[in-house]
């Protein structure tokens, strides 16, 4: 039986989740990569961050609800959430919060680190 080499996958997503299916195919492949047991980080920077807002409700503007998808990530082994802080700064004035398992790295701390790919969505 061969054995695979677990590998350190980064997802970084730039684009809104409510513009397109970018976004959305994007966190479909981390779960992909997820379930065949790769280690999965996920960073959220500029126009994806709305996708970390917990008091944003997409069905008022029109759009799918991924809430449901983000909470599935645990189940999927992925407990790995940054986002920009830079990118955060104006909505956390405007009293945004963001949900709890996120937390801030920046963009220099996370192209230092050691992944074996890296994703942009």
């Amino acid at each position: 039986m061969m054995q695979h080499e677990t590998k350190n996958i980064l997802f970084w997503f730039k684009t809104s989740p409510f513009d397109g299916i970018t976004f959305r195919e994007g966190l479909d492949a981390a779960l992909s990569f997820a379930a065949f047991d790769q280690k999965v980080t996920l960073y959220f920077d500029a126009n994806a961050l709305p996708a970390l807002y917990t008091n944003i409700n997409p069905v008022m503007i029109g759009q799918k609800d991924i809430s449901k998808n983000l909470k599935a990530l645990p189940m999927y082994d992925i407990n790995t959430i940054f986002f920009n802080p830079d990118s955060y700064e104006a909505a956390h004035k405007m009293g945004i919060e963001l949900i709890a398992s996120a937390f801030p790295r920046s963009v220099t701390e996370m192209a230092l680190s050691d992944f074996h790919q890296t994703f942009v969505y």
